[in-house]
Order: C-alpha cells, then sequence, then structure tokens
C-alpha cells in the first residue's frame, strides 16, 4: 500500500486500468470454461449433436464466444472500435430491445450474439458470409438474426424519435434564440447502397456512386424526428420532402412552426432556407463585427 501511495496519480491509474484488463480477462477464460463443461454435457444428453465431431462442435462453441466477449466484454475501448459503443451501452440497448423491442433468443443463439451481428455489419459494412466465419454460423443463422434485430428496432420507433417543441421567445440558447417557433432543422444524407443491376440508374447519384437519399429531422439538440430512407439517390431533396410531407404518417409542422433547411428545399411555409446571394460561412467573416440585423443572424446561423 505504500508504494502505490508513492505512485504517480498517471501512474497508478495505469496500474488500476492493467489491473482491471487481467482481471476481466480471466473472468472471460473462467466463463468459456464453465461453457466448455457445459457443452461437453449437453453433447452427452443429445444423442444429435452428439453424432458431429465432438472437437468440431465445442471449438466452434468456444471460438464464437471468444468473439463476442472480445466485442462486449473486454474492454470499452476494444467494444468502440468493433461496435461503435461501450459495454454499459451495449448491454442497455440489448435490454431496451427484449423489453420494449420484443426481442427473443432462440434455440441456439442468445440476444447478445443477435444484437453484435447486427451491430458488427452496420458498424463495419460487413458482409453476411464474412460475419458467418467470424461467428463460425452458416450465412441463415446471420441471416435471420440481423433481421431479427432490425425488426426490433423498428418497434422502438415512437421511443426513440423525439416530438419537436419549438423554440420559445425566452429562450438562452446564443445559436437558436433568434428562431421563435422553430422546431429544429432537416437534410438529406446519401447511403451507399448495392441495388440490383437492372435498377442501379436510378440509384445514381449526381457523383455517380450508388446510393439511397436519406431525409433527417432534428431537434436543435441534435434528436431523430423524423426519417425517411427510401427514395433512390436519383431524387432531388425537395422530392423526398414532398414524399414525407404526403404520407400519411409523415413529417407534420405544425401553424405558425417551420423547420430550418438548405436551398436545395426552396422557402415556402413551414421551412426557412439560408438568404440567397451573400455568402455566410463562417471562415468568411474574418472577425470582422456584424453592422445590422442580416448580418447578425448571418453570422449566428453559420456559427451553428
Amino acid at each position: 500500500m505504500s508504494r502505490l501511495s508513492m505512485m504517480t496519480p498517471t501512474k497508478r491509474r495505469k496500474l488500476i486500468a492493467a489491473i482491471s484488463a487481467f482481471w476481466n480477462l480471466i473472468m472471460i477464460y473462467i466463463e468459456l470454461g464453465m461453457e466448455v463443461i457445459e457443452l461437453s454435457e449437453l453433447l452427452i444428453r443429445n444423442p444429435r449433436i452428439a453424432r458431429q465431431p465432438v472437437d468440431s462442435y465445442i471449438l466452434r462453441q468456444f471460438e464464437r464466444q471468444r468473439v463476442i466477449d472480445k466485442c462486449t466484454k473486454l474492454s470499452d475501448t476494444e467494444s468502440h472500435r468493433k461496435i461503435r459503443m461501450n459495454r454499459s451501452l451495449f448491454k442497455k440497448l440489448c435490454d431496451l430491445l427484449v423489453a420494449e423491442g420484443g426481442l427473443k433468443k432462440t434455440r441456439n443463439t442468445d440476444v447478445d450474439e443477435m444484437v453484435l451481428t447486427f451491430l458488427l455489419a452496420i458498424s463495419h459494412d460487413n458482409k453476411i458470409r464474412s460475419l458467418a466465419v467470424d461467428l463460425r454460423r452458416s450465412t441463415e443463422t446471420i441471416y435471420r438474426s440481423f433481421h431479427r434485430v432490425l425488426r426490433a428496432i423498428l418497434r422502438l420507433n415512437n421511443l426513440l424519435m423525439k416530438k419537436p417543441e419549438p423554440i420559445t421567445a425566452d429562450s438562452t440558447d446564443k445559436r437558436w434564440k433568434y428562431f421563435k417557433n422553430c422546431l429544429g432543422a432537416l437534410d438529406g444524407t446519401h447511403i451507399d447502397v448495392r441495388p440490383l443491376k437492372e435498377e442501379q440508374t436510378k440509384y445514381r447519384d449526381r457523383s455517380g456512386h450508388l446510393t439511397i437519399n436519406c431525409l433527417g429531422v432534428c431537434t436543435p439538440n441534435l434528436e431523430f424526428i423524423y426519417c425517411l430512407a427510401e427514395w433512390e439517390g436519383s431524387a432531388h431533396d425537395a422530392r423526398v420532402l414532398r414524399d414525407a410531407l404526403n404520407r400519411p404518417n409523415g413529417l407534420v409542422v405544425p401553424e405558425g412552426c417551420y423547420y430550418l433547411c438548405d436551398s436545395g428545399y426552396g422557402n415556402s411555409p413551414g421551412f426557412l432556407t439560408p438568404i440567397r446571394g451573400p455568402r455566410y460561412h463562417i471562415d468568411v467573416w474574418g472577425g470582422a463585427a456584424a453592422t445590422n440585423c442580416r448580418r447578425v443572424l448571418q453570422l449566428e446561423t453559420c456559427s451553428g
């Protein structure tokens, strides 16, 4: 204890982190050992499984569990690198999908593995065959796991999508206080896809890439209000927005409120675009002070 107290805070933190990582590694190996014992008992009780090569079955299960533990239990750094979230957030996501999304484990696949399969696919654009090799599963199992999680996430629509609230007149936010009754902002983004060869023409955007034009609407706090991801990459932003407004459960703009958007959507009731003509990007101001109300509005808009 005396040596620990003599260490600098930096060295003490590194030592504690190393001990924690080592302890997590020990616990993982203990859990894997227990699972190997359970698998051995399962093979003895189940003649159908016992007909398979025992070493091959246990080895696949061991390697699969090693990949799962490395991505979700080893460390937050490794988890964030693999699935773009830390361990606690992954656990919360699994619990949320089970409680609210109706996701259930199957006879051979746990919830953690199904969610991990989904996150690995969308985080790194991994293919089904690649995931099947990494997780020692068939392509059919990977396909079913991905779509089970996808359907569960879609059931969380009412929980994840926020209800818009207009900016009030007494707002103290320096970026939004000038936009009374504003609900947020919207814009489109292009997401790469791989359509069938005979359909590639309509998915090709102006840059020559095969994409879909996805409309996203957010609150001032960057929380999603609405999302539409069905239009081909060749569709214009205004066309996508018009379709979102005409859908039965589409985007709704209350009377007297509006969204901020770029000039690609057009200035119309419910949508406010930037002032045309002058350049309003922050890098062109050069530290000069605003001289009138119009320039104040431009400066506050571009600084956000």
